[in-house]
């Protein structure tokens, strides 16, 4: 079973990002013989300068999502792990005090714009201890509150998974097995909770 797979049920099972110069022209010596008529044919104009050619534009979107594992130097490693246990732990006094407003600053867009999506929330709503317990997800708030405390709060960091120098998964060891926390995403110096998932495109619900 995949790390991912079985975090999802680890969740559920916890009730649940110039100008060109021209030379001067010398005048002509004086002399007593009358002027010759000189015809000088007109300089040929200058070829204009082709324009710039302007590289195209890469959409956030247009861009592929790495998703496959990667090793990393070991100092990368040791910092990342320092910078990421730093925030798990901060996260878990936010998430004990229940402070959801403190929480929203460490989402990526992407995060919000997924769980906050009536979709997504009614397909979480489905999961079975959500259903056993009435539970019935409407928003990003119920979503931090019926999903995130109470499998989020003691979270403890045991190793990461790189993605890329920005992109990594938090893994934390669950009876024997490695168990997805977060995937964070490095935005400038702060990492972001960030998810694969992405939110519906037509913004209808279920």
């Amino acid at each position: 079973m995949s790390l991912r797979g079985l975090g999802l049920i680890v969740i559920a099972a916890l009730i649940l990002v110039g100008c060109r110069t021209v030379d001067p022209v010398a005048e002509p010596p004086a002399t007593d013989e009358a002027p010759s008529t000189v015809v000088s044919e007109p300089e040929p104009e200058p070829e204009p300068e082709p324009a710039p050619v302007e590289e195209p534009v890469v959409e956030p979107a247009d861009i592929e999502e790495p998703t496959t594992p990667i090793a990393v130097p070991e100092d990368l490693y040791n910092k990342a792990f320092a910078e990421v246990e730093a925030v798990i732990n901060e996260l878990n006094e936010i998430i004990r005090r229940g402070d959801f407003n403190r929480w929203l600053n460490f989402l990526t867009p992407q995060y919000v714009d997924t769980y906050s999506h009536p979709e997504v929330l009614a397909r979480l709503s489905r999961q079975p201890l959500l259903v056993q317990n009435n539970i019935r997800l409407r928003s990003l708030r119920d979503y931090f509150q019926d999903v995130v405390r109470p499998s989020r709060a003691g979270a403890r960091l045991d190793s990461l998974i790189f993605y890329s120098d920005t992109l990594v998964e938090a893994v934390t060891i669950f009876r024997g097995q490695g168990v997805i926390l977060y995937l964070l995403r490095k935005v400038g110096d702060e990492w972001k909770i960030d998810t694969f998932e992405k939110p519906p495109a037509d913004g209808s619900d279920e």
